[in-house]
């Protein structure tokens, strides 16, 4: 229950994160929430002491009692001191804090008006630094022997899933228009996983571990032809099936989906909002006998002097 507690407030995070971008009233109370959970975090494992133990593992589709299915393959097993993951998580969230404490001072200084949304945040560049700098922190919560709630399942959906969907609104809003959106939408997507391909080649030819390393995942299954598949460790077959084409080609269609989707609908709202809250908004009419010459009120009413 703690587990499925903990991934659930992870992903709230990570959203708060994403919604803050498009939302410059929220900037501010998301910034000092996720400062204090950071500083929780630290306390909490200092609290507890000790060394902690954590069973990492990668999850692939694979035959077992001849149904395929999505089995755990078990990488290593970390151990680290208690208070290691609570100081990874006070650095990433105080970090990210400052972002948007920074991002809020530049575009709201005292005394101005309330900006519009999304201002002040770079379409693209942002919501792709909250995407890379989420893997390397989840990365980082697995070599520190984290909650298991924190690093499954699916970690790193957690943190790509809002910053796409925040950058496909930024990017309609920004650009007003519908095909540029989801261009940079789909390069987007793609880029959000760049690191994951690379880090997860990498450990894997050096058996270097984390669930990216998947050197010792040998046998699996063909979710599409529901076939058994057998590989060599560390060969371009085994890398091509476990990591570049699911990283590469596979998630990013279905990020492109959702994403693609969220930009089309926002730059529909942006270019044609609901009546009467748009920029071109018409002005209320002034009273009937109101005279549409300005003139009219220097030279007085009919029939006097």
């Amino acid at each position: 229950m703690l587990d499925v507690l903990l991934a659930l407030l992870q992903t709230a995070v990570f959203c708060a994160i994403a919604t803050a971008f498009l939302l410059p009233a929220l900037r501010r109370k998301v910034a000092w929430s996720i400062l204090a959970l950071g500083a929780l975090a630290l306390l909490g494992g200092l609290l507890a002491g000790g060394t902690r133990r954590l069973d990492v593992s990668a999850a692939f589709p694979t035959f077992r009692t001849n149904q395929i299915g999505l089995f755990d393959f078990p990488i290593e097993t970390v151990e680290a001191p208690g208070f290691a993951f609570g100081l990874v998580c006070l650095l990433f969230l105080g970090l990210w804090a400052a972002v948007l404490l920074w991002i809020d001072r530049r575009t709201w200084p005292p005394g101005e008006l309330r900006p519009a949304a999304g201002s002040g945040v770079p379409p693209f560049g942002l919501p792709l630094l909250l995407a890379w700098s989420g893997i390397a922190f989840i990365l980082a919560l697995e070599k520190t022997a984290a909650p298991a709630g924190l690093v499954r399942p699916v970690p790193f959906d957690r943190v790509i899933f809002p910053a796409s969907i925040a950058a496909a609104a930024l990017l309609a809003i920004r650009l007003r228009s519908v095909m540029p959106a989801l261009l940079w939408v789909c390069l987007l997507v793609s880029a959000a996983r760049w690191p994951i391909a690379a880090i997860a080649t990498w450990v894997s030819e050096a058996g270097l571990g984390t669930s990216l390393d998947v050197h010792s995942i040998t046998d699996f299954a063909n979710p599409f032809a529901q076939v058994p598949v057998h590989v060599l460790p560390r060969s371009g077959e085994q890398f091509a099936w476990l990591i570049w084409a699911p990283q590469l080609l596979l998630l990013p269609a279905f990020y492109l989906f959702s994403a693609g989707g969220i930009a089309f609908a926002v730059a529909m709202f942006v270019l044609h909002p609901p009546e009467g809250r748009g920029p071109h908004a018409e002005q209320p009419a002034g009273p009937p006998n109101e005279p549409a010459d300005p003139a009219g009120a220097q030279r007085g009413t009919p029939g006097t002097r």
